[in-house]
């Protein structure tokens, strides 16, 4: 309740900026956005306590559950973790929860849709953060050490063959990427693919972290967007009709959102591209902050804690309203149209995410990466090319009859990620690179976040005027 009003206070505040500065248009917007906002609360809410129920009741208790696997085998040093879809208790009340399962066997023994029983102690973490993290995916609690059997074999549909199919395809390309790449090159080329990043070491983490790259590895919007740009260029070289390139890169994109393994900032990522491109194929301006703010109710509606509690979902969103917010009106004012602008663009957008993500980062984390421009700067361009090699070469190691070419066309991709990770660990050794600040409660959060926004609309308001002016 607290935070509902606090969102409809946040509201009215900027109502009373708004109408002193633009118009009651714009007024009624921010108004409407914030009792969006506090209902959307308010729903998160009323899911977060049926959550907490089912933990108390399940916490530390021995348990037989009957249900489906519902992902695909996410391999630990020591063991297979899958999730769980709970579709019997017998001890207690269950049915819809996931619960979270390592598999201490040295080979995934499982696959997406299979049933299974699993006996053993549940346990609900401590921890705020990982607990939040699995609720916010719709897992209740985790069974370490449980004893899984599997039940007879069920009808598999037709979108369970393909979702099994997808799942099998990323485990084949990971492991011929771990086979042609071992060690940290390979781990850091399987999170750019696949966001696989389990067995990165911790002083990588570090690394990434304190230089501002961590989003490289976490699949976002911007592996979306790579994929969506090659698609269209090969589409539009085949000379493909609009209708069927839109239905194409709609299937790409679930496809894609699978092969993640339903990745929320992904299928956040996936809808807005959908909503932009069927703009584009009926010749209509969708505007990128609608279209994200749209792809983010859905969102809502469909899995409120994942809005609420995933922190790495929030940051996303965040960091692309910033971008298609600021970084529009920052590029007409000072960009000029030649090769400088490629690289001015890489530097605005990261400076534009890392002002509206730092707000976030200071309430959650409480540092700041101050070397970000510079390492984004450095690192982002070389993206693209060393995801399209990587995945091309994983794919020719498949292949009879070129995959010995495969370890010899690997070897200078794995070289220059080494060269890429030395860059990294370098600037994150810098004693300014990043320093620790004091964590700010939601309040000052959302003065913040009103702050960047009053900036945002006034500059956007100034880029307009100029344009306006230099064309009359």
């Amino acid at each position: 309740i607290e935070a509902a009003l606090l969102g409809l206070v946040g509201s009215l505040i900027m109502v009373c900026i708004a109408s002193v500065f633009a118009s009651w248009r714009l007024a009624l917007t921010i108004i409407l956005s914030g009792i969006v906002l506090s209902a959307g609360v308010l729903y998160a809410r009323e899911h977060v306590g049926e959550m907490e129920t089912v933990q108390n009741n399940i916490e530390e208790r021995e348990l037989t559950l009957t249900g489906s696997i519902v992902s695909y085998p996410q391999e630990k040093s020591d063991a297979f973790v899958y999730v769980v879809r709970v579709l019997h208790a017998d001890e207690v009340k269950l049915g819809g929860e996931n619960i979270r399962v390592y598999d201490r066997s040295p080979t995934p023994r499982f696959q997406y849709g299979d049933r299974v029983t699993v006996k053993g102690e549940v346990t609900v973490p401590t921890k705020d953060g990982y607990r939040r993290y699995l609720a916010s995916t719709g897992e209740a609690g985790v069974m370490y050490r449980p004893h899984l059997t599997p039940l007879e074999e069920g009808n598999c549909s037709l979108i369970c063959v393909g979702v099994r199919s997808i799942f099998q395809l990323r485990t084949t390309l990971l492991q011929q990427v771990r086979v042609l790449m071992p060690g940290i090159e390979g781990e850091f080329v399987k999170g750019l693919l696949a966001g696989h990043d389990d067995r990165v070491p911790q002083t990588y983490e570090t690394a990434f972290q304190r230089t501002g790259i961590t989003h490289l590895l976490a699949i976002s919007g911007y592996h979306v967007t790579i994929l969506l740009l090659v698609v269209r260029q090969v589409f539009h070289r085949l000379g493909m009709s609009v209708r069927w390139q839109l239905l194409t890169t709609f299937v790409l994109l679930a496809g894609f959102v699978v092969f993640i393994g339903f990745h929320g900032s992904v299928v956040r990522a996936s809808i807005f591209l959908a909503l932009v491109l069927t703009a584009q194929s009926r010749g209509r301006y969708f505007s990128g902050v609608r279209a994200l703010v749209l792809a983010a109710f859905v969102m809502a509606l469909m899995s409120p804690l994942f809005v609420a509690w995933n922190i790495a979902f929030q940051l996303s969103l965040v960091a692309a309203f910033g971008i298609f917010s600021l970084v529009p009106a920052l590029s007409s004012l000072w960009l000029a149209h030649d090769w400088k602008a490629f690289l001015g663009s890489i530097l605005l957008e990261t400076l534009a995410a890392e002002l509206f993500v730092l707000p976030l980062i200071m309430h959650t984390f409480g540092m700041i990466s101050v070397i970000s421009p510079l390492a984004n700067l450095v690192i982002v361009p070389v993206i693209p090319p060393l995801m399209a090699g990587s995945l091309g070469v994983a794919l020719l190691s498949g292949l009879p009859g070129v995959s010995a070419l495969a370890p010899l066309l690997a070897y200078p991709i794995q070289a220059f990620v080494d060269v890429g990770l030395t860059v990294i660990r370098l600037l994150a050794d810098l004693p300014f690179s990043a320093f620790e600040v004091p964590q700010i409660g939601w309040t000052w959060v959302l003065l913040s976040y009103a702050l960047l926004g009053v900036v945002t609309w006034i500059t956007r308001q100034y880029a307009l005027r100029k344009y306006v002016t230099s064309h009359l």
